[in-house]
């Protein structure tokens, strides 16, 4: 006698997950119907949580990584704006990036401070400045 064969169901099919042995259809069987669904079921739950495991993984990775830049950006005297700008994956890499970024902000270590040509300023004139008096004296005449 032939035994009935289940519908597969719509929607995805969870496959075998890493570190999971490979979903043998002829062990699944003897499961029944609701027991495939239900198994089923356990096996998209466990995906929907590794999935959100990897993410708030990613998130503390974020955070770290922050927390490691504003400590490197105060050691070097940075200014938190300047912080968040630092790059690298090891902190090894970001000590280097503020280290040359800290320099690059010492006096002349951009570039060459210009040299002002300063002139010499309050030189007296040959003649006196003429005062108030004068002033009213000259537009009166007028």
């Amino acid at each position: 006698m032939d035994t009935p064969a289940t519908t597969p169901q719509p929607g995805p099919q969870p496959g075998p997950q890493p570190g999971e042995p490979a979903a043998d259809p002829a062990g699944d069987a003897p499961l029944g119907e609701s027991g495939l669904r239900a198994l089923q079921v356990e096996r998209s739950g466990r995906k929907l949580a590794e999935t959100a495991l990897a993410q708030l993984q990613a998130e503390v990775r974020d955070s770290e990584q922050a927390v490691m830049r504003a400590e490197v950006a105060s050691k070097h005297r940075l200014p938190p704006v300047l912080g968040r700008r630092l790059v690298g994956t090891t902190r090894a890499e970001i000590e280097a990036d503020a280290a040359e970024l800290e320099a690059a902000l010492r006096p002349g270590g951009l570039a060459p401070a210009p040299k002002e040509a300063l002139l010499p300023g309050a030189v007296p004139s040959a003649r006196a400045e003429p005062s108030a008096a004068d002033v009213v004296d000259k537009v009166l005449a007028r």
